[in-house]
């Protein structure tokens, strides 16, 4: 009886090889699928990153603004969702950098913090109508969206932590509410650490 068990391992055995040697070829295929997953991530990241440095080589106004509160933007990037800054959402700039002031009436989480940033901007005169007829009340200015757009909320950073002491002096010191900085002011380079930061 012994004998026939004995006999029998080295089919099992054999079995087990075919086995061990399948799971290696397919762990073999997992570490080439996940090198190659790799690889695209790092492309695409690449991509982003020199599409980003474009938009910014093209970039000449600048719009810096203290919020007291969430909820404009949108989540979904619209700026103006509740017609926040009223006609202040006008104007030439091209892109905007929202930094949570430090008064009593701003929402304490996102006391100054860099918030939200975006790129190029679009107004959407439509989405504007759409909300006028949602709450029943006038907007002072259309809607805008962006080609890119990054909120952060509560989750930014503090301005101490970037080191951004120009553009930190104007809002908090100067006791600006809002601003728009050109490609040939000193705070430029802020402007661009700021975005980069962001995106």
């Amino acid at each position: 009886m012994n004998k026939k068990l004995t006999s029998k391992c080295p089919k099992s055995t054999s079995k087990c090889s075919r086995s061990t040697s399948t799971c290696s070829k397919s762990t073999s295929k997992c570490r080439r699928s996940t090198s190659k997953c790799s690889r695209s991530t790092s492309k695409n990241r690449h991509q982003t990153t020199k599409e980003i440095e474009t938009i910014l080589s093209k970039l000449n106004i600048v719009k810096i603004y203290k919020r007291t509160h969430i909820n404009d933007p949108s989540p979904k990037g619209e700026f103006g969702y509740n017609d926040c800054m009223g006609i202040q959402r006008n104007g030439l700039w091209q892109g905007i950098i929202g930094i949570g002031g430090n008064s009593k009436s701003t929402d304490g989480d996102i006391q100054s913090k860099i918030t939200w940033g975006a790129l190029n901007k679009k107004a959407d005169h439509k989405r504007r109508l759409e909300r006028e007829l949602e709450t029943g009340s006038k907007w002072r200015a259309d809607i805008y969206t962006f080609e890119k757009f990054r909120l952060l909320d509560s989750k930014g950073p503090k301005i101490t932590e970037l080191e951004i002491p120009l553009i930190s002096d104007r809002l908090f010191k100067k006791k600006a509410r809002f601003y728009t900085i050109n490609k040939n002011d000193k705070e430029w380079n802020e402007v661009i650490k700021i975005f980069r930061y962001l995106f």
